[in-house]
């Protein structure tokens, strides 16, 4: 049974912000074609720019909306208390695709922030009516992203999925013990996540 302590623990490490920043670490660490292809100094401006629009700048703006009051808590557990912070992150990554785009480097970089801005519009829209996990979006955004990679690249990613997987329990059942979702919100929110990732790297990359 997991604890408060442990559950929260892993919410914060497994957080979705830094799950572009985590898929750009794996990519770039198990796959030696990529590693070589983009130079170290283009692989720090990499993590640099994801790392500052997809975590830094959303998890300041949060804390800004926590500080004016719109917000009640970091956690953002309620509907409404999710549409500000949606769409100011939103575009950040789409922001981050942009800049990503510009520069000499595969395209499977910015293709995958890019299916992590759209699954943000997608629980955005699905937020209005019904509450989505969005840290369970993340990590199956890296699971389908780590699939469609092991296809398309030929390449041997099978204990990154595995491990994704793994943390994907760890992390569902972690927001299960908080009471922050219930089942059906973590497993459509983790398909939801998958889906995107899978879809649009399979058929952007083989087209």
């Amino acid at each position: 049974m997991i604890t408060g302590y442990i559950a929260r623990f892993f919410s914060y490490i497994l957080h979705p912000l830094l799950m572009p920043f985590y898929a750009m670490a794996l990519l770039l660490h198990y796959n030696s074609y990529l590693s070589y292809v983009v130079s170290p100094v283009m692989q720090r401006i990499i993590f640099i720019i994801v790392f500052l629009t997809t975590f830094a700048m959303p998890s300041l703006t949060s804390y800004m909306l926590l500080k004016r009051g719109s917000i009640r808590s970091l956690e953002m557990e309620t509907i409404g208390e999710r549409t500000i912070p949606f769409i100011t992150t939103g575009g950040y990554y789409f922001a981050c695709y942009w800049v990503l785009q510009q520069l000499s480097i595969p395209r499977l970089f910015s293709l995958i922030v890019l299916g992590a801005a759209i699954s943000i519009v997608l629980a955005f829209i699905i937020n209005r009516k019904w509450k989505i996990s969005i840290h369970m979006i993340g990590i199956g955004g890296i699971t389908g992203c780590l699939y469609a990679l092991s296809q398309i690249l030929i390449s041997d990613l099978m204990f990154p999925i595995i491990i994704s997987i793994i943390c994907a329990g760890i992390l569902g059942s972690s927001r299960l013990a908080r009471e922050a979702h219930t089942p059906s919100q973590i497993y459509t929110g983790y398909m939801l996540g998958f889906m995107v990732e899978w879809i649009l790297l399979m058929g952007m990359l083989e087209s």
